[in-house]
């Protein structure tokens, strides 16, 4: 492998220091063979292994902007950390060649690439959600915080809260589906908008709302289908719960800028979107209702974040 560099380094030097001789002359090829004793008379560098590959420059976007190409001939490729994609320069502007993909199955894991988290999924009719609350540290919008400062026991397994700034992350308001906004979510994933939130309502009990329009306490036994069951997590009677739909709602509690959250164990709310005015649309269970609640708190009031598939 020292080898192999000190050859490849000694020949970019060479054709560095001496340009004048469009490549290796003077009795030499020229093209370079890197163990390729016979370089291929059509390439200027040849490169041949069963064991190495070629690594080019790996950048961030925000490194990649900075690079001076200001004349610069075209071609300059790069390998973004950013965006998982190959990208050359072209005329003024970068071009992807190819990205990394997830290979992706609803129901299963995922991880959050920006912090390593993991987290479960659940189809629900069309929709494929988190099966857990969100539970990224942000810093780039609005106030997110966890429990009393303990951000070990509780937010492994409430999350985070975040006012509605935090979980926009900058983004306008949409009532659309699906909403568009990534917002706080991983990549791949959005924010749900009030009309998603209400699809996955009448998802779990046909006729929730049809119109999507109800406020208050929704449906019969839609909050409890979709409420974690047990009261390990949360507080008794957890009226109605069955989590039929797998959406394992958790009662993370709510809290209000720059104050901690209260009623862990008792309510659950997460946010929409969607503004109405001012406000903006979040759904509620608690502990002693069978009914998703539909109602438009606040902005700066904290409140957990489930992500959707895009």
């Amino acid at each position: 492998m020292k080898n192999l560099t000190k050859i490849f380094t000694i020949a970019v030097l060479f054709a560095a220091l001496f340009p004048s001789f469009g490549g290796i002359k003077g009795g030499f090829s020229q093209n370079i063979g890197i163990n390729q004793p016979n370089p291929d008379n059509s390439a200027v560098l040849d490169l041949t292994s069963t064991e190495l590959g070629l690594l080019i420059p790996r950048m961030t976007t925000a490194q990649r902007d900075a690079i001076n190409v200001s004349g610069s001939p075209n071609s300059v490729m790069i390998f973004n950390t950013t965006t998982k994609c190959f990208e050359f320069y072209y005329d003024g502007s970068w071009y992807e060649l190819g990205c990394a993909t997830e290979t992706f199955t609803c129901g299963t894991s995922f991880t959050d690439t920006r912090d390593g988290q993991v987290y479960n999924s659940v189809q629900i009719g069309s929709q494929c959600w988190m099966a857990e609350n969100l539970n990224y540290d942000q810093s780039a919008f609005g106030n997110d915080w966890c429990y009393d400062g303990d951000c070990t026991t509780y937010d492994s397994t409430y999350g985070r809260l975040y006012d509605w700034a935090a979980a926009m992350q900058g983004a306008a308001s949409s009532n659309s589906n699906p909403s568009e906004v990534q917002g706080v979510c991983p990549s791949g994933w959005h924010l749900p908008s009030d009309n998603e939130w209400c699809e996955l309502e009448n998802t779990v009990e046909a006729d929730t709302d049809p119109d999507c329009n109800l406020t208050g306490g929704r449906g019969t036994n839609t909050g409890g289908d979709m409420k974690e069951t047990g009261t390990t997590n949360w507080d008794a009677p957890n009226t109605g719960a069955t989590n039929l739909s797998g959406f394992t709602g958790l009662p993370g509690g709510w809290g209000t800028t720059p104050g901690s959250p209260v009623n862990i164990g008792i309510t659950g709310y997460w946010w929409s979107t969607t503004e109405n005015g001012s406000e903006a649309w979040y759904r509620r269970l608690d502990y002693s209702s069978a009914t998703s609640i539909r109602f438009d708190p606040q902005k700066t009031e904290g409140f957990s974040v489930r992500c959707l598939k895009d």
